[in-house]
């Protein structure tokens, strides 16, 4: 698919640290992770255990058609009870490295030199961030509306099928463009919010608690606010789609109803964003039949690890640069790229340099 070019590696020099660096404060891993940059100690300690790596001749640069796409790390003494002596793997988040990303640890992992036929590369293998998911606090208990007008908030084309499912179900619909329509044309007894692009004031939501419901293409808690499958896919949360309450919070209110999804080959993040609203809209059907029922719940979301919740526009702007198709970027690709940012994290949160000493020490929590 795209054209190979050679990689060769050389021993780092001095002139390379300051690229380094910079690798391991890109930001699409800043906006990615919720990590934060290196302080002014920790670029210190960061620049002078580059600068050891070089002197010791124990860090090669990888280049790509004459650029230099990654560097890799061997610390020649052994830290872990197995003897092996671990090997950071630290990616220029570009195209051209991610795409290769595999082929280049395998030519490093053949290279004839006697101070890396020992090592062994860190495995990377755990998700981009892991959160400890609790369960819900509070007990499920029943949703009900009370009469039939209802505004729907959001473009009229996503919200077909929910219209014609209102409306068949003896619901009265009116069309809006803005929440103020919420006092202008009121009073409703129901809001339901689908592809709604603006945030409802919390003065409203908590005039109207429990008769502001969201059509959310996300699963939650981890979608939260903007580029909800672009990050969902990049740190390995779940795929789906939610129905829940608004309140004064981002996408934190109750949830009413959900659902998981696969993915399938080759899928972008257009195609996979079309079949989720169309997915979250059915969800939406099956919610309305049990509230006409009277068998709707409601229940408080999950308890997630705060690296999981909204990400704002600057991030996911940041982090789509990266993508070279923009939303019609593969999702294999963006799964290379979070790959290609676990080796940085790697190298970011399990060592840090201590100066004292000299050598590398493991501080899990240094970075997170």
């Amino acid at each position: 698919m795209y054209p190979l070019r050679s990689i060769t590696f050389r021993q780092a020099r001095h002139d390379d640290v300051s690229a380094i660096l910079a690798w391991v404060n890109a930001p699409a891993l800043l906006a990615a992770t919720r990590v934060e940059r290196f302080s002014e100690s920790q670029m210190t300690d960061a620049r002078n255990l580059v600068r050891t790596f070089v002197d010791q001749q124990n860090c090669l640069i990888a280049v790509c058609d004459n650029i230099r796409v990654a560097a890799i790390l061997h610390q020649s003494t052994a830290l872990d009870e197995d003897g092996g002596c671990p090997v950071w793997y630290i990616p220029r988040l570009q195209f051209e490295t991610i795409t290769r990303y595999a082929e280049i640890l395998d030519e490093a992992r053949n290279l004839p030199l006697s101070n890396w036929n020992t090592g062994r590369f860190l495995p990377v293998v755990a998700p981009l961030v892991s959160e400890t998911v609790k369960p819900a606090e509070g007990q499920v208990t029943k949703f009900e509306v009370e009469g039939r007008r209802v505004l729907m908030l959001g473009p009229a084309e996503r919200s077909r099928v929910p219209i014609f499912a209102l409306k068949e179900r003896g619901y009265e619909v009116s069309l809006g463009s803005h929440h103020d329509e919420i006092y202008a044309n009121g009073p409703y007894d129901l809001v339901v919010c689908n592809g709604y692009h603006l945030r409802i004031p919390p003065a409203i939501c908590d005039e109207f608690s429990g008769k502001i419901i969201n059509i959310h293409a996300g699963c939650l808690p981890w979608a939260r606010g903007i580029g909800t499958l672009l990050f969902s896919a990049m740190l390995d949360y779940p795929l789906g789609t939610s129905i829940h309450l608004i309140d004064s919070g981002l996408d934190t209110g109750d949830l009413l109803l959900e659902d998981r999804m696969d993915v399938h080959p080759n899928e972008t993040l257009r195609t996979l964003h079309a079949r989720i609203v169309e997915d979250v809209n059915q969800l939406f059907v099956k919610f309305l039949d049990l509230l006409v029922s009277n068998r709707a719940t409601r229940a408080p979301q999950r308890q997630v690890g705060p690296r999981a919740y909204s990400r704002n526009r600057t991030e996911f702007e940041t982090v789509l640069e990266v993508c070279p198709n923009g939303y019609d970027t593969e999702l294999e690709y963006i799964k290379r790229l979070a790959t290609a940012m676990k080796g940085i994290l790697a190298f970011r949160s399990l060592l840090t340099f201590s100066t004292s000493t000299g050598n590398i020490h493991a501080d899990g929590n240094s970075y997170q």
